[in-house]
């Protein structure tokens, strides 16, 4: 066993910075390290970088770090993702590095194994560590035993040029809307320089809805030749649906929308009251809101497909009284729907009549929900076209 002071500028790999023990074991093809490493990015927007703590043997032919749960030299937790300030407006990343608070809210984080891709010059967090692939032989034999490939994880790069972080996984938006619930996968992509982030998202919405409604929405938008189908082939989406699904699934359910433009049969992993498939968003920490930009793919309704691309907008706002989510789409300007969420009442309306009474012919008290689990209780019933109006025009507003 040997020992490597950090005053020797030892590197593990040629941007990665190490100091600690390093063992050779005869019955051992590598070395072990047990120390601390420290990544040598370029960015000074970013956190000031730490020695992190590791113990792993190190393939030099393709170095590949573990990093769950990292410390630094004094024993603090150490962090790779993106996260809400304490104040609920700013939005910085971590790489390996403290967060500002321990109470700051986490975005999109990741662990598992540290790269350095020396011709992009990006450093990476992933759960899993690049390896060779499986022979044929052993797919074969996974494939007869009735195995998956398994689920995605969540990853963090950073662009070492351009100091750019993207994080793809699991997103959160630090919101809270009560028994309506958002479970977003997709890409987080920070811009350090201009302090500023976007996001592409799958947005899996949950909430208490007339399901004749749902039924009437995908009738309407799925009838429309017009509407551009939503581009699931797109890298963020078939991650996305990997997450939900596992490998073999998502090729399985990527394949037969291709071929026919709709699946056999909806998978019962992509269910949920709403699904906008292509949700491209940007926070604006000025007015403290997440806005949509370009079209709006909305995947499904409730267990009806739908899978098409179309104008829309999309606000959440972050409030102290509590946050607010409006959600409009169209076919055409005489053909749309619009949803608000504010404090527990969800309101919906449509220029089709048959969506507006799939509402009003259920009684209000099936339309309620009591508190749970700590949530406050909810509602959902007929809006206003006033009150769409009056989103829509501030939206032109730039309000």
């Amino acid at each position: 066993m040997g020992e490597i002071p950090d005053t020797t500028n030892f590197t593990i790999s040629p941007t990665i910075s190490y100091k600690g023990k390093v063992r050779i074991q005869a019955s051992k093809q590598n070395l072990n390290f047990t120390g601390y490493a420290n990544v040598g990015h370029h960015c000074e927007e970013i956190a000031a970088q730490n020695w992190f703590s590791f113990s792993s043997d190190i393939d030099p032919r393709g170095v590949n770090i573990p990093v769950n749960n990292p410390v630094n030299e004094t024993g603090e937790k150490l962090f790779a993702g993106i996260y809400f300030a304490g104040d609920s407006v700013n939005i910085y990343p971590a790489f390996l590095s403290q967060k500002r608070k321990s109470s700051d809210t986490e975005i999109i984080s990741a662990q598992g194994y540290l790269a350095f891709d020396q011709n992009s010059k990006e450093y990476k967090v992933s759960g899993t560590a690049p390896i060779a692939e499986e022979k044929e032989g052993d797919k074969k034999e996974k494939k007869e035993k009735g195995e998956t490939s398994p689920v995605g994880n969540n990853s963090l790069i950073l662009d070492d040029k351009k100091c750019i972080v993207k994080g793809e996984g699991s997103v959160s938006l630090a919101t809270d809307f009560g028994q309506l619930f958002l479970k977003n996968q997709g890409l987080a992509t920070y811009f350090s320089q201009k302090d500023s982030i976007g996001f592409e998202l799958i947005m899996n919405m949950d909430f208490m809805f007339a399901e004749e409604a749902l039924k009437e929405m995908a009738d309407v938008l799925s009838a429309y030749p017009t509407l551009q189908p939503t581009n699931d082939s797109r890298p963020v989406y078939l991650n996305a649906i990997t997450n939900l699904m596992g490998k073999d699934k998502a090729d399985k359910y990527i394949s037969e929308v291709s071929l026919l433009g709709t699946p056999k049969k909806f998978p019962e992993e992509l269910q949920h009251t709403l699904v906008l498939s292509d949700l491209k968003i940007y926070w604006s920490k000025e007015k403290g809101t997440y806005s949509s930009k370009g079209p709006i793919g909305v995947g499904s309704a409730g267990k009806y497909y739908i899978g098409k691309q179309m104008t829309g907008h999309f606000e959440i706002a972050r409030r102290r009284t509590g946050d607010v989510l409006n959600l409009y789409v169209e076919v055409d300007p005489n053909i749309w729907f619009y949803f608000n969420y504010a404090r527990g009442v969800l309101q919906a309306i449509s220029s089709e009549a048959s969506f507006n009474a799939a509402i009003e012919n259920i009684k209000p008290e099936k339309r309620e929900a009591k508190e749970k689990d700590g949530l406050p209780s909810y509602q959902y019933m007929l809006s206003t076209e006033r009150k769409k109006s009056e989103f829509l025009k501030k939206i032109k507003d730039g309000q």
